[in-house]
């Protein structure tokens, strides 16, 4: 099974923004919307607790959502709560599953960097203001797959769909 972080992250690295007390992005990109659905649908998401508070508190349609936290007594009513990823790797091979996706956040992402086989970044070519970040990547230890750019059009920024692959094992 492949284990693959997806994000979208901004030149400054930002991928969120706390907004009248809500996790946010700063930006709409809806093509990355409808990527990230395309390539997660049907399989399984990893989340920490604070991105599935923002997306509402239920889970992502059509995969099988896992919430990673700490407290083994929360709950993520639609969901299956783990404490530790390497426990969401295992049900997501249990699953049968072929990909496992960490989609966030911050926390999540700098923990599974050390772990994962791909990195799945749309990488958006403006700065953008917020209080949440990816966490810094060594690229000597990856390598680019894929770069399907996307030029700026109206209000939305350049932009570039990349797959990348660990150069060595995790």
């Amino acid at each position: 099974m492949k284990t693959t972080i997806i994000a979208a992250v901004a030149a400054n690295r930002t991928i969120g923004i706390t907004k009248e007390g809500k996790a946010d992005v700063p930006w709409r990109l809806p093509e990355d919307l409808r990527r990230f659905k395309r390539r997660t649908l049907g399989h399984t998401v990893v989340m920490g607790r604070a991105t599935w508070k923002s997306i509402g508190g239920k889970p992502l349609p059509g995969r099988t959502n896992l919430v990673l936290t700490r407290n083994p007594g929360f709950r993520a009513p639609g969901a299956q709560v783990v404490t530790t990823l390497e426990s969401a790797f295992e049900i997501g091979r249990e699953r049968g599953d072929d990909e496992l996706f960490v989609v966030g956040g911050a926390v999540v992402y700098a923990a599974a960097l050390r772990q994962v086989d791909r990195l799945d970044l749309t990488l958006i070519e403006r700065e953008y203001p917020g209080d949440t970040f990816f966490p810094e990547v060594d690229w000597n230890h990856w390598r680019r797959l894929e770069n399907d750019r996307r030029e700026p059009e109206g209000d939305l920024p350049a932009f570039a769909f990349t797959l990348w692959e660990r150069r060595e094992p995790a």
